[in-house]
């Protein structure tokens, strides 16, 4: 697929860029999710300090610097995905589902709020709305697909997969936010999904970042073959990267605290307390 004109070419870059930058955003708010867990399970396992995952890690106990960075985005996401979606090509059915996906993100926003300032409100809402906007996005995202070629349906069938896993994760974790393996599963599905919706850019957009690329066929089976393997190139990058960020916190938290494990057996990682302020700032 040639672009021939400005209009296209615009057009093509909104939509490489649709897909470049949420995958991202995934991508990096995952991995800082990453790090603070891993770094608060380190300070557990060798202070005897007990460990508990959190839906948002704030960086702060003054300011919701997460939140805020997570509202930004989403709104100006959100700006973005109107103005386009109003841009003549009668494109904003579609980018309504984009913007539904979008909002139930705010409302968790919103929730994550409530959560840091303790205004009054049901236990778990943070949980609660971030599972919601999980299942929402891969419920909206299988119901993406009709119409397009089976390339197409491939790359976004691989899209939801890990979404949906995430929201059944999270489940999990708001029932045992004591249990570390859990919510790192967690973590590491949001960012096997952001690395795969970027990768997704690629496989449907390829002229847009280079030119002599050629696109990808968009019903030959040889290369639907190749996107499962991709994917699982993908879950190995993540549990690669999530195995660096787990010793770099351990030799941080191993230089802070200057002891190995813990050997008290009162106060695990997996004792249920309240929640604690402290994390990666």
């Amino acid at each position: 697929m040639r672009v021939n004109t400005r209009e296209q070419e615009q057009t093509i870059m909104g939509t490489f860029l649709g897909h470049f930058l949420p995958g991202m955003a995934f991508i990096f708010l995952a991995t800082w999710w990453s790090f603070n867990s891993c770094w608060r399970y380190w300070r557990s396992r060798m202070t005897g300090k007990p460990f508990l995952n959190k839906a948002a890690y704030q960086g702060s106990d003054r300011i919701p610097v997460e939140t805020i960075f997570k509202i930004l985005g989403l709104t100006i996401h959100v700006l973005s995905e109107i103005v386009t979606g109003c841009d003549g090509d009668h494109t904003f059915l579609n980018n309504s589902q984009h913007i539904t996906m979008l909002g139930f993100y705010l409302i968790n926003a919103g929730m994550d709020l409530i959560h840091f300032y303790k205004v009054p409100s049901p236990l778990d809402l943070d949980y609660l709305s971030a599972i919601l906007a999980l299942f929402i996005e891969g419920f909206l995202f299988s119901q993406h697909l009709h119409g397009r070629s089976a390339l197409d349906q491939k790359v976004h069938t691989l899209l939801y997969y890990p979404v949906i896993f995430a929201a059944v994760f999270a489940m999990l974790e708001m029932a045992k936010r004591d249990n570390w393996g859990i919510g790192i599963v967690r973590v590491s599905t949001v960012m096997l999904h952001g690395a795969w919706m970027v990768q997704a850019g690629f496989i449907l957009y390829p002229e847009w970042v280079n030119s002599n690329w050629s696109s990808w066929e968009p019903e030959n089976h040889h290369q639907m073959m190749i996107l499962p393997m991709m994917f699982s190139w993908h879950i190995m990058a993540v549990v690669a990267w999530q195995a660096v960020i787990m010793a770099l916190m351990y030799r941080r938290a191993k230089a802070k605290f200057g002891s190995e494990w813990s050997k008290i057996d009162e106060v695990t990682q997996y004792s249920r307390v309240p929640d604690q302020p402290d994390e990666l700032a």
